[in-house]
């Protein structure tokens, strides 16, 4: 009971940031750099992965009615949820899988963790993008704020982690 208390004052934590303070970054037109994906990197991997879809569209349908986005965030949220467990296969061995560990740079290490984040915003960033702009008639737009968001929040997320980080004892 006490984690879930724990997680959930978190994600509140997270939208409250994301409403009031990431959505109102804007490096230039069409840039929208996210935070709140940390909060689905930060879950335990036994959390369950239909738990984790439904949770990441709920999350992001309260974060769409908080910013006026009309789904954008729970439709990119919901893809990146469903492939974290793909992605994570490839970042963690079969033992770190079967326990309940909980990706950050304390249990991964600061490359795996920026490269498991990477992939994963990459996707989120591919489907936001990809409904914000409706079409891929602008194919040079499309990638400049796809690869380009996905690196302002990548850089953002290793802040914020750097910021809170504690050193293994």
């Amino acid at each position: 009971m006490i984690a879930f208390l724990r997680y959930f004052f978190r994600g509140v934590v997270f939208l409250i940031l994301e409403w009031l303070f990431v959505s109102k970054l804007e490096p230039g037109p069409g840039w929208a750099p996210v935070l709140y994906p940390m909060f689905f990197f930060a879950l335990p991997i036994q959390f369950s992965n239909s738990a984790k879809m439904l949770l990441g569209f709920a999350f992001g349908l309260l974060l769409d009615l908080g910013l006026g986005t009309g789904g954008l965030h729970a439709a990119s949220t919901t893809a990146m949820t469903f492939i974290q467990p793909f992605i994570l296969r490839y970042f963690l061995s079969v033992d770190e899988r079967e326990s309940n560990l909980k990706p950050g740079p304390k249990s991964l290490g600061w490359l795996r963790f920026l490269w498991m984040a990477f992939w994963l915003l990459l996707v989120h960033q591919f489907f936001y993008q990809l409904y914000s702009l409706f079409s891929l008639g602008a194919p040079v737009l499309f990638l400049m704020r796809w690869i380009g968001n996905t690196f302002l929040s990548l850089v953002l997320i290793g802040l914020i982690q750097a910021l809170f980080y504690k050193k293994k004892k």
